[in-house]
C-alpha cells in the first residue's frame, strides 16, 4: 500500500510580458507610492511558468510590456 502526498505552496507567477532580461540580471517595473521602479527579481521556469523566488511580494503592482525609456 502506498500513498503519494502532495503539497502546494502559493507562488507568484509572472508573465514573461512583465519581466525584461539582460545578460546578467532579470528584473520587472513596478507601481510604488505612484512611481515606477525598476525592481531586480529571480525566477525560475518550471512547466513553462515563471515563479519568483526573490525580489517581489503578493499584491505589488506590476507592469505588463513595460517601454525600456
Amino acid at each position: 500500500l502506498s500513498t503519494l502526498v502532495t503539497l502546494q505552496q502559493k507562488q507568484l507567477l509572472l508573465p514573461d510580458s512583465a519581466i525584461k532580461k539582460t545578460k546578467n540580471e532579470q528584473y520587472v517595473y513596478r507601481y510604488v507610492n505612484g512611481k515606477v521602479k525598476k525592481t531586480a527579481i529571480q525566477i525560475v521556469t518550471v512547466s513553462g511558468h515563471n515563479i519568483v523566488q526573490k525580489g517581489l511580494k503578493a499584491n505589488d503592482k506590476i507592469i505588463e510590456n513595460p517601454d525600456d525609456e
